[in-house]
């Protein structure tokens, strides 16, 4: 597309956190020149009433629009959820014409919508021959109507143009093909975990091959904690930063509390400790009901991958997963990576959205960039479409 003449941002607006970002071509090089953030809820807690959430929502795009020096106002942004449907579908050998002809009755049979509610895109991502029959891969996706008039108003109120809206996994896909080299048999699961939906696609052989996203993230642990300690959501949050992922394999809530390493004999030596002072001899401590919440919510997620896995697996002809690529802002979760590995027997990295894009804006802080990282793969990604050929 080479350059453009007027200036597109990324925009990432996630459940409490929105990212904006702006690249920038030079000749055949991507830079990245304007990143800011802002959270949502500032002071935490999420308000009761939607039209006071909406509101929060259009003050924080403001805001990191603010922070990043940006005045660019097109925008490419993501949506995410239920509400979009991501399919890999096989079809006989057609032309574009007839196919974009005949996409919505096929549609019909993939998706739980009706086709007059969603809006339908697709692409070819490649061609096969079974003996005498011709097929052709199609990667087929479709987002309910109302999900996308609503993303729009939300840009419009908030000064925005919206330019393209992606979904959240192809961003993050985006920013993995930009960033790391892949090779022909090189098969990854991305996992981009995000405060409420987990998004799970596989990458093969330089394309999409499967995507699906699940309702459990960040905010599912925090929320996790918040319920069993009774305690307010900054307080849950604080502690789920503290303790970080399980340090030991265990099934269910029974792990993290097994005493199996040093910081579960410190849990235990300070509920003795409780209940020779006169506390609950019965009643876990904070760090221990915390731990257990932490896994049980882990242990639900590690599970959903896994299930994503096999399923690829079982429709790939034997072309199996090779690593997992981690990413989101909850993949800052302190050991979280170590966990994974271990669960899934898998190879774990966490990706880095600016392994090959260097930063030249002057304004933009590398401190920053390094303590924020985790959570800029997606808006990374949904800058590279309006900069990339």
């Amino acid at each position: 597309m080479g350059f453009f003449s007027r200036q597109t941002i990324g925009l990432d607006i996630g459940s409490r956190v929105v990212k904006a970002v702006q690249l920038v071509k030079k000749g055949k090089k991507i830079e990245l020149d304007k990143c800011g953030i802002a959270d949502i809820y500032p002071n935490g807690e999420k308000p009761a009433r939607p039209d006071e959430q909406r509101q929060a929502i259009i003050r924080a795009i403001r805001q990191a629009l603010t922070n990043a020096k940006i005045t660019a106002t097109s925008a490419v942004s993501a949506v995410a959820g239920e509400s979009v449907i991501i399919r890999y579908i096989q079809l006989p050998e057609m032309t574009e014409a007839e196919l974009k002809n005949s996409i919505q009755f096929q549609a019909e049979e993939y998706i739980p919508f009706r086709v007059e509610d969603v809006n339908i895109d697709f692409s070819v991502i490649g061609r096969s021959v079974e003996g005498d029959i011709r097929r052709m891969d199609v990667l087929l996706v479709c987002a309910r109507k109302d999900l996308i008039n609503d993303h729009i108003r939300l840009l419009q109120e908030a000064g925005l143009t919206p330019e393209i809206i992606d979904t959240e996994s192809f961003a993050f896909l985006n920013c993995f093909e930009m960033n790391y080299e892949t090779g022909p048999d090189d098969v990854a699961a991305l996992v981009n975990i995000g405060g409420d939906i987990t998004g799970i696609a596989v990458h093969a052989a330089g394309n999409p091959k499967f995507s699906r996203d699940i309702s459990i993230g960040g905010n599912t642990i925090t929320a996790a904690i918040q319920q069993r300690l009774e305690v307010s959501f900054s307080e849950a949050e604080t502690l789920k930063l503290e303790r970080g992922a399980p340090k030991t394999t265990g099934e269910g809530d029974s792990g993290a509390a097994s005493g199996a390493d040093g910081g579960n004999v410190l849990d235990t030596i300070r509920a003795t400790v409780e209940a020779m002072t006169g506390g609950n001899p019965g009643a876990p401590s904070r760090e221990v009901q915390a731990d257990r919440a932490i896994q049980s919510t882990l242990n639900n997620l590690v599970g959903e991958i896994r299930r994503s896995i096999q399923f690829y697996e079982g429709n790939a002809r034997g072309n199996s997963v090779k690593r997992l690529v981690l990413g989101g802002g909850s993949a800052s979760l302190k050991g979280l990576d170590v966990y994974m590995q271990r669960e899934l027997k898998l190879p774990v990295e966490i990706i880095d959205p600016l392994r090959r894009i260097p930063v030249t804006g002057g304004d933009v802080d590398p401190q920053f960039l390094r303590d924020n990282k985790y959570m800029l793969s997606v808006v990374v990604g949904l800058a590279l479409r309006k900069v990339v050929d």
